[in-house]
């Protein structure tokens, strides 16, 4: 074991699919349906074929629903990789909030799919204030995040999956002190691999 790595993890994106969780909510309430190529931003309800048919109210509204959250799959490879890091380094999850339920839930989903992940270490955190958490790593899908991480901790290092919304990241470049995403949705169990590969690149060199 390797504890003096500290690592963030996101979980919806990261750990969770919660775009194809999503997108399918979205079609099934309001039959308007999108595919997770068309997200090319962080603001979904901006995605082509939601614009005039979905307003931004009915796609966030989900979000605050009871059991959004909990019914989620996590997308493959993230639960191995997660529990293979655990084991190694010092790891938190750091999850935003959507109101008092999704709190509930995204603790209750950690618990049903990563019980190895205590309480101690989740931390509800808005996703405009990651970066006063430092830490060596941060797994996000966030591309503000992924670049301004970095940056706000000189030395650390920001890594995620590739989706349209932060596929301008730079995608599988090693450098210690930039932000990578590898491979993509709906690709995740490679993904996940190359993310484990990187990290343990990255904690030899320290």
């Amino acid at each position: 074991m390797d504890k003096r790595l500290t690592l963030l993890c996101d979980q919806d994106g990261i750990l969770a699919d919660c775009i194809g969780h999503w997108l399918k909510k979205i079609e099934e309430r309001y039959g308007v349906k999108a595919s997770y190529t068309d997200i090319t931003q962080w603001s979904p309800h901006k995605a082509a074929p939601y614009v005039g048919k979905v307003t931004a109210d009915q796609v966030y509204g989900l979000l605050r629903e009871p059991g959004f959250f909990l019914d989620m799959p996590p997308l493959p490879g993230a639960i191995e990789a997660l529990k293979l890091l655990n084991d190694r380094f010092n790891v938190f999850v750091v999850t935003g909030p959507s109101g008092p339920q999704s709190i509930m839930d995204k603790f209750a989903w950690l618990a049903k799919h990563a019980p190895f992940i205590k309480e101690e270490q989740i931390i509800t955190c808005n996703v405009k204030h990651k970066t006063l958490i430092k830490a060596d790593v941060i797994i996000d899908d966030n591309p503000d995040i992924l670049v301004q991480y970095p940056q706000v901790w000189p030395g650390a290092m920001s890594v995620g999956i590739e989706y349209p919304y932060n596929n301008t990241v730079g995608k599988g470049v090693f450098k210690s002190d930039f932000s990578v995403v590898y491979d993509g949705y709906p690709n995740t169990q490679k993904a996940w691999s190359d993310i484990l590969g990187h990290i343990y690149t990255f904690a030899a060199g320290l």
